[in-house]
């Protein structure tokens, strides 16, 4: 989540206390960030600009296909997690689950 920008296509997690999670699970776009506001860090807005939720969680919206580099890498991250681990190790998991 700290990887988010404004611009960034997100599906809301969680929404602010009085928006009773009807916004939950919509995706829009980042349109601001309240980096001092923890229960409504995130302004999320429509293609259209207009606004759906302030959002105290969000996630990405793109989905990489299971075969794909950010894939592949972001699996190994997630297999090396609680490891003592270097870039190289990332990569060479990576590589490991490119052939399999």
């Amino acid at each position: 989540m700290a990887d988010m920008k404004i611009g960034a296509r997100v599906r809301i997690v969680d929404s602010s206390l009085w928006d009773y999670n009807s916004s939950r699970g919509r995706v829009g776009v980042v349109d601001r960030i309240d980096h001092e506001d923890d229960e409504q860090s995130w302004r999320i807005v429509d293609d259209a600009g207009e606004l759906i939720a302030w959002a105290a969680a969000v996630e990405s919206a793109i989905t990489p296909t299971p075969d794909s580099r950010e894939a592949l890498v972001t699996r190994a991250k997630e297999l090396l997690a609680d490891t003592a681990h270097t870039g190289a190790d990332v990569i060479a998991m990576a590589a490991f689950l490119a052939d399999r």
